[in-house]
């Protein structure tokens, strides 16, 4: 990368800066996407997407309480508007003094609004707050 030399009185420092500065590698842009929880839970969660360059990293983070849930079922806990990240593939739910994972899967209906389930086998279960953690490369 080839840096040019910006003097004082230079009247065109600024065009010189921002060609230097374009060399410096992939640009990032960040999209946050509303959760919505359904079915009665309650808690926080957030989904944060990345594009560096042509890549893109999308994480699902926080927290659920509020509901029983009943081991070894699938249950949908939120929802995403159409275009957020359908494809998670390392997630964990789990209780917060467990050190056993659930899996989160995803599902996007006709209108592209994308549907978060969770699946908790029987022996991790032990209490109404429950951690989550997803994430998707691609």
């Amino acid at each position: 990368m080839a840096i040019t030399q910006i003097t004082a009185g230079q009247k065109d420092w600024l065009s010189v800066l921002n060609n230097d500065l374009s060399q410096i590698g992939d640009k990032v842009a960040t999209t946050a996407y509303p959760v919505t929880l359904t079915n009665g839970w309650k808690g926080s969660l957030t989904c944060n997407s990345w594009k560096i360059g042509s890549h893109w990293l999308s994480i699902v983070s926080g927290w659920l309480s509020g509901k029983d849930v009943t081991p070894n079922q699938d249950v949908e806990f939120a929802t995403m508007p159409s275009g957020a990240p359908s494809h998670l593939f390392s997630n964990y739910i789990y209780p917060q003094r467990a050190s056993i994972i659930g899996d989160i899967s995803t599902t996007t209906d006709s209108s592209g609004m994308v549907h978060l389930r969770m699946y908790i086998p029987g022996s991790v279960y032990s209490g109404p707050t429950l951690n989550v953690f997803a994430l998707e490369i691609w």
